[in-house]
């Protein structure tokens, strides 16, 4: 895969549909990348309870039955295990939990508007919020996108639903 900043990448297959990634950033001979469209709905978390990006189940899910589902062994042995920062939310002063190493994980607010920086370029063809891992204004929230591209810093209840855009850092020589 020979890929540079901005690129579209196709990059394994989730229900049936091969899943486009957009480059966000080139190092060597890795990229990291962004899925183009959110793949499924899901919750941040199973139950409305005090969680961080450390704990919650949808990191569980994504560096689990997604990437097993969405990978064949071949293409997983390309994915880094990441070291995935616990960013602060800019505006509330919420516990942003500890650093993490995962394969697959959501993209932060700081990362969010380091890569995509403005609106437009946060919107999906299909119009649905979707997940930060950064907490929102309390441990049983987590910042989202809105459908019109706006990052919510508040955030939302973690037992809602809304798209799901994974994030990670792709092995261009393997």
């Amino acid at each position: 895969m020979d890929a540079k900043q901005g690129d579209i990448v196709h990059f394994g297959n989730y229900n049936d549909q091969d899943i486009e990634w957009i480059v966000l950033e080139k190092q060597d001979d890795k990229v990291l990348v962004l899925s183009k469209n959110t793949l499924v709905n899901k919750r941040y978390h199973e139950s409305n309870s005090n969680v961080t990006w450390e704990s919650c189940t949808l990191r569980e899910w994504l560096n689990s039955e997604f990437i097993s589902e969405a990978f064949n062994s071949k293409e997983e042995l390309l994915i880094n295990v990441t070291k995935v920062t616990a960013d602060k939310n800019p505006t509330y002063d919420t516990n942003p939990g500890e650093d993490q190493e995962d394969k697959i994980f959501l993209l932060s607010i700081k990362e969010t508007e380091k890569y995509l920086k403005t609106s437009e370029e946060r919107m999906y063809e299909c119009q649905y919020s979707w997940w930060l891992r950064t907490s929102g204004d309390c441990l049983n929230a987590a910042a989202i996108v809105s459908p019109r591209g706006v990052l919510e810093m508040r955030g939302y209840t973690v037992n809602t639903s809304f798209g799901i855009s994974p994030a990670m850092w792709i092995n261009l020589n393997n």
